[in-house]
């Protein structure tokens, strides 16, 4: 049978209308699913209570100062998220003595697809708790559009402090953080792992060790995202400092611009006090040590490169790229420590010489 050619133009408008119906539907549902799903909370009060139920994505409506801790336990799955702007959480200042957000078992997210703002956990000078503290048993998952910042005044990870349990960073930023000992943004105790895939730990900054990181004892696996502008004003690691057997495994990322500024500083971007350090690939650059170790001073422990450049590292007196003062280096790839500087302006890769 002929089917005149104007027809057969009617009937495929109308299946391609009725496709694009039927996809606009399907958007549209799962949009509405989206935020049937989420609750929406605008107090401290109504905050403290949703929290308590399993299961639920919390859409932050907008600032909220809070006068008790947000307790993740009971092994339940929470997800806080911004709704629909950007929104900060701050402890009150008369409660200086606790952080804004504690999980000690169960899973907490930071940061959905269903919410458009950035979720920020923000502190202040003077404080005596970091911003988020993580417990045995517990992991956090940290997304895009989540800031942790502008703490100041913990001894140790003025911004995440890890006592145990996983903390997985995906997306976001810990800035802004100052800790009076070790760890400006991130402190990962024995029995505590960290594990970086993306985002941005910058502009931290520890009174003595690891402006950036540091690595006491638990376990630290970097795959992406970058450790950067960071510094420890009188010890070292400005951008990251291991120590007590703790163990530190780059396989991606960068770490970057971080300096060890103090008259007895070494390693600009990594300081291994004890542990290991691992580099499988990635990059160690721009860094800067006021004394030795641009980019990594070894002072005990075991540094091992299979991949990956150490380059662009500056020291005011020796190791550019690498000080080794203690411990053993060794790997195929430390042929990747290239352009490095000590003092500025003269070619020192390694101190002492190596191999």
């Amino acid at each position: 049978m002929h089917i005149p050619r104007h027809t057969k133009t009617a009937l495929l408008l109308a299946a391609l209308l009725l496709t694009f119906s039927h996809s606009c539907n399907n958007i549209l549902n799962g949009l509405l699913e989206l935020q049937r799903e989420m609750i929406p909370v605008t107090t401290d009060d109504e905050l403290l209570e949703v929290i308590g139920e399993d299961g639920v994505i919390i859409g932050i409506m907008n600032d909220i100062t809070l006068t008790n801790i947000i307790h993740i336990d009971g092994g339940k799955n929470i997800t806080i998220t911004a709704f629909e702007r950007d929104v900060k959480l701050k402890m009150d200042t008369s409660r200086p003595l606790l952080e804004i957000i504690s999980v000690s078992s169960g899973t907490l997210n930071l940061g959905d697809r269903r919410g458009v703002g950035k979720l920020i956990l923000e502190g202040e000078a003077g404080r005596s708790a970091p911003l988020l503290k993580l417990d045995i048993g517990a992991s956090v998952i940290m997304n895009d559009r989540v800031a942790i910042k502008d703490n100041s005044g913990s001894i140790y990870g003025c911004g995440v402090q890890i006592e145990g349990g996983t903390f997985t960073m995906n997306g976001g930023e810990i800035s802004g953080n100052d800790s009076f000992i070790d760890g400006g943004g991130v402190y990962v105790r024995s029995g505590g792992e960290f594990n970086m895939a993306g985002g941005t730990i910058g502009v931290n900054e520890a009174s003595n060790n690891g402006g950036g990181v540091s690595v006491s004892g638990g376990v630290f696996t970097m795959t992406g995202g970058t450790i950067k502008g960071n510094k420890a004003a009188s010890g070292g690691g400005g951008g990251v400092y291991v120590t007590i057997t703790g163990t530190f495994t780059m396989t991606g990322g960068t770490i970057s611009g971080n300096q060890a500024s103090g008259g007895s500083n070494g390693g600009g971007g990594v300081y291994l006090d004890d542990g290991s350090f691992t580099m499988n690939s990635g990059t160690i650059t721009q860094n800067t040590a006021g004394v030795s170790g641009g980019g990594v001073y070894v002072d005990n422990g075991s540094f091992t490169m299979n991949g990956g450049t150490i380059t662009g590292n500056t020291a005011t007196i020796s190791g550019g790229g690498v000080k080794v003062s203690g411990g053993i280096i060794d790997g195929p790839g430390l042929s990747g420590v290239t352009g490095n500087y000590a003092p500025p302006e003269t070619v020192n890769n390694f101190d002492p010489p190596y191999p």
